[in-house]
């Protein structure tokens, strides 16, 4: 009974507590005269999240999980995370044969952030600087017709992935990525990534020839179906494949196609990167070498 009372106080100080933070916040906002529109946004968005937030066990109340021991707190976000990632043939190949540097990407690459209705995470023109994939809510990619007249909306749901040629070459964003309602999206940067791949040589080198595989098959794309959306399932296993007997996949890619491929080049590269250009070129990881 002592431990009930006990929570049921616990509750009731936590709801007094929202309720004053958002008087004040309500307060706030209108003694700097943040226009309605914006305020009405803010104070939803965070209502929502207060709302989940009273309905969901946080890790941040659970405070004997500060006892867990590095691995096991890693071990514990990959659990937590994995199933982000895992319909992604890239990242299940890691999983499969190359579970520490999975367990990593998951505890320490890929960041969680939260999007409000209407926000917008990327325009065309910009650079990208991430992969995006959707943990929960609802997104929409927009990108123009091939013509030009009009924007065409892609639905975005969770679990799907935009974006990911930022890991592997300098990539400018297509359309526009907004979201329809309150979503969560986790992010993965490049930089962080090859840190992580360059611990050991096999991640690295398998990292090294799925991103040369990726920019080789963006370049035999028409640049005018070039988009932020993610490429089909069946489409990334066949690079995984060739990123795991790269000699065979680029004979028989260039033979089927007729083309020059990127190893057959001097220095191993497609053409020079840029945002005019009509080929991209691998990433240099950040810099990362054997």
């Amino acid at each position: 009974v002592g431990s009930i009372t006990t929570s049921m106080t616990a509750l009731r100080s936590m709801r007094a507590d929202t309720k004053k933070q958002f008087w004040m916040l309500r307060r706030y906002l209108g003694f700097k005269k943040v226009p309605y529109a914006t305020r009405s946004r803010i104070i939803k968005f965070l209502e929502f999240q207060c709302a989940k937030r009273s309905a969901e066990v946080s890790v941040e109340s659970i405070e004997i999980l500060d006892l867990l021991s590095v691995p096991l707190q890693n071990l514990l976000q990959f659990e937590l995370r994995k199933q982000l990632l895992e319909g992604h043939p890239f990242f299940a190949y890691l999983q499969e044969h190359m579970l520490p540097i999975m367990i990593s990407i998951c505890s320490r690459v890929l960041k969680l952030t939260a999007f409000a209705p209407e926000d917008v995470v990327f325009r065309p023109g910009e650079e990208s600087t991430s992969m995006y994939v959707v943990q929960s809510g609802d997104m929409e990619y927009r990108v123009h017709s091939s013509n030009h007249e009009c924007l065409v909306a892609h639905q975005v749901g969770a679990l799907a992935w935009l974006s990911e040629a930022a890991l592997w070459t300098n990539w400018w964003h297509r359309g526009y990525f907004t979201s329809r309602a309150a979503s969560w999206i986790g992010i993965i940067k490049p930089g962080p990534l090859a840190e992580i791949a360059k611990i050991h040589t096999a991640p690295w080198c398998f990292c090294r020839q799925y991103a040369a595989v990726f920019v080789d098959n963006l370049n035999r794309l028409n640049q005018e179906s070039w988009n932020d959306l993610g490429l089909d399932t069946e489409k990334l296993q066949g690079l995984v494949e060739g990123a795991k007997n790269p000699e065979n996949f680029l004979e028989k890619e260039t033979r089927s196609r007729g083309v020059e491929s990127w190893a057959d080049s001097d220095d191993g590269r497609s053409i020079r990167s840029s945002r005019n250009s009509s080929k991209v070129q691998e990433r240099p990881f950040s810099g990362f070498k054997l």
